[in-house]
């Protein structure tokens, strides 16, 4: 039976001059799956058949039915018409929750095919003879809403959705069917339950709008391009107003709005990576200043996914960017802090020390300090100050918890080189506090055979 629908379909299709190709690209399906369709092979869904029949110009029964003029010319509504119906029964039942009725002017059923397991018939009735609203609905009158009485008397085709008396959701489309006399014979009524579909529908509707509240809370713009040629912007979530400053619509509208808005030192970087480096790695993060709605630039981070179709091709490119501004302020305060760090620290030629006012463990020690104390860094990070201060572990301890207090700053001492040879030096102290730890970072200047009469370890005069 699917063959003969497919039959029926290439028919219509060659009667109209189209090719499955033409066909396939106004229904909206591949060449390849109406191929399959017309060779029996697959059965379509009740909305493919739908627009397959607005595709051919003709009613959607021409496609469940030889023609539709076989039933204005029936001459009883009884055997011949039967016969043709039935024939194509297999074909409606492949449809589930399909109902296809043929009444008459009364609304008496003449023929009936469903494959709702809620009908009458799924539970072994005969409705035949039958008003529909008496068979289906246990209603004495006609139901609310009803698109058959509506169809027959406009003489014209009429569809929509309708909600049954008892609850439930369906698409619908009644055609009404005249005699060779020109006289109103009766209406075709197909109708397709959508209950499950539309609840569905209503599930997905109440997680769409959780995550676009969800989205429109989050400091990332997510946005699709088309990969074709100009990667022109298809979608932004509508948080890029909060976030950037920009409304969607000039994203959307706008050819070009989103590299208008790259900060000119970066423009011909991201030129040069979307679209080479994007189609090469299929994935790609780049860091760039955008120009808020406000004013001023913004640093944003903007990760890129490219997607391909089946033949391997760019079809769609997504992408999610977040303000990075804050913390690239900070990431800029870190390397200026850390270069400052190296001048005055690791490139400067004064013996440097920092010292933990606690535990008086040395924290941190410069190249110059190596080189005079003979010790590598890493032994001197770690080396207690004791073991090169001769004030003795007790002493060096109370003199660095009066340094921490601001008491002294200018210090002697005689210090113990890792060869045994000792050495009087100054010590320029100043107290510090790192990560909550109080510190002393001491300047050591050798002042060995220069102030040989001062006392070690006492305060020291200018």
């Amino acid at each position: 039976m699917k063959k003969r629908f497919g039959n029926r379909l290439r028919n219509l299709r060659q009667q109209a001059g189209l090719t499955q190709v033409q066909l396939a690209e106004r229904v909206g399906l591949s060449d390849r799956y109406l191929g399959r369709v017309e060779r029996g092979m697959v059965s379509p869904s009740f909305e493919c058949i739908e627009r397959m029949a607005q595709a051919l110009g003709v009613d959607p029964a021409e496609l469940f039915l030889t023609a539709g003029q076989m039933l204005a010319h029936a001459p009883v509504m009884g055997s011949t018409l039967d016969d043709v119906l039935q024939e194509r029964a297999a074909i409606l039942r492949a449809l589930p929750g399909l109902t296809v009725k043929f009444v008459d002017t009364d609304l008496r059923i003449l023929w009936v095919h469903t494959s709702d397991p809620e009908s009458p018939m799924a539970r072994g009735l005969d409705c035949t003879g039958q008003r529909c609203h008496e068979a289906f609905h246990d209603r004495q009158e006609a139901c609310p809403g009803c698109l058959v009485p509506q169809a027959m008397a406009r003489l014209e085709p009429v569809e929509g959705e309708v909600a049954s008396p008892a609850g439930r959701s369906f698409l619908i489309r009644c055609t009404p069917v005249m005699g060779g006399d020109g006289t109103l014979r009766g209406a075709l009524h197909l109708s397709l339950d959508i209950t499950a579909r539309k609840a569905v529908e209503e599930a997905l509707s109440a997680t769409r709008r959780r995550l676009e509240h969800m989205l429109s809370s989050l400091p990332v713009v997510l946005y699709a391009l088309d990969a074709g040629a100009d990667f022109a912007q298809t979608s932004v979530s509508d948080n890029v107003q909060e976030v950037l400053g920009h409304h969607p619509s000039d994203f959307l509208e706008t050819p070009g709005f989103w590299r208008s808005l790259v900060h000119p030192a970066d423009s011909q970087r991201l030129r040069q990576a979307i679209p080479n480096r994007l189609i090469e790695q299929n994935f790609l993060t780049l860091e760039y200043r955008v120009r808020h709605g406000a004013g001023g630039w913004r640093w944003v981070r903007d990760s890129l996914r490219l997607q391909r179709g089946e033949d391997g091709k760019p079809r769609e490119v997504f992408g999610a960017v977040l303000d990075i501004t804050d913390s690239k302020a900070s990431e800029i305060a870190l390397r200026e802090s850390e270069a400052r760090y190296r001048t005055l620290f690791l490139d400067n030629c004064t013996v440097q020390l920092v010292t933990d006012v606690t535990t008086g463990v040395i924290l941190d020690a410069n190249p110059a300090a190596e080189a005079f104390y003979g010790y590598p860094l890493s032994e001197l990070r770690g080396m207690h100050i004791a073991s090169i201060n001769m004030l003795g572990p007790v002493k060096v301890m109370d003199v660095l918890r009066e340094a921490s207090a601001s008491r002294q700053n200018l210090l002697r001492f005689r210090h113990r080189l890792s060869g045994g040879e000792l050495r009087d030096v100054e010590a320029r102290v100043t107290a510090l506090e790192i990560s909550g730890r109080p510190v002393i970072h001491s300047l050591i200047i050798d002042v060995t055979g220069l102030r040989t009469s001062e006392p070690v370890g006492g305060p020291g005069g200018d």
